[in-house]
């Protein structure tokens, strides 16, 4: 599925890689990793049959953790580090959830669930109907969109965004 909008995409599981990543395991890497940030919807029951709405995504039992999302030089996604905490979304205003972003030390970008079309569910949403999207199966993850412009992460550094009380998403780029 390609994205939309503000890069929203339907994740595949083998893209899909745990906090504290190594990137890229067991070799060297040249170039820095571009990285955004963003959160990671899971559906807790089946979306469909219908035209996805927020309020449609939200009655799935939706939870969400944070996530970094990274692309290639030409920024097109390559895979997604997810948080360590996965909570349900029923009882969090998603749009107010805050983020900071830091590369080795250095705080590089702020933003919140707002920048997602005023909230991550709605981002989601919009997305699915423009891709004709109407049924997914309980357990689907969906990058709510980039936050933030992407960031470089040079070989031999840390990222780390933390997402308030859903904790901070780490990752680290191999020499």
């Amino acid at each position: 599925m390609g994205s939309a909008g503000w890069a929203v995409r339907v994740l595949d599981s083998d893209t899909v890689m745990p906090d504290g990543w190594l990137f890229p395991p067991g070799r060297g890497h040249q170039e820095p990793v571009l990285a955004s940030a963003g959160l990671i919807l899971v559906l807790g029951s089946a979306l469909g049959p219908g035209p996805a709405s927020a309020l449609s995504l939200m009655a799935t039992g939706l939870e969400v953790m944070g996530g970094v999302e990274l692309s290639d030089a030409d920024g097109r996604p390559t895979g997604v580090v997810t948080g360590p905490r996965l909570l349900p979304a029923a009882g969090l205003d998603l749009s107010l959830i805050g983020l900071l972003l830091d590369v080795g030390g250095q705080q590089l970008a702020t933003a919140c669930g707002a920048s997602a079309a005023g909230h991550p569910a709605a981002a989601a949403a919009a997305a699915l109907s423009d891709w004709g999207v109407d049924q997914l199966g309980a357990g689907t993850m969906i990058f709510s969109g980039r936050w933030t412009a992407p960031v470089s992460v040079p070989p031999g550094s840390h990222l780390t965004a933390s997402f308030g009380h859903l904790g901070s998403v780490t990752l680290r780029v191999s020499r």
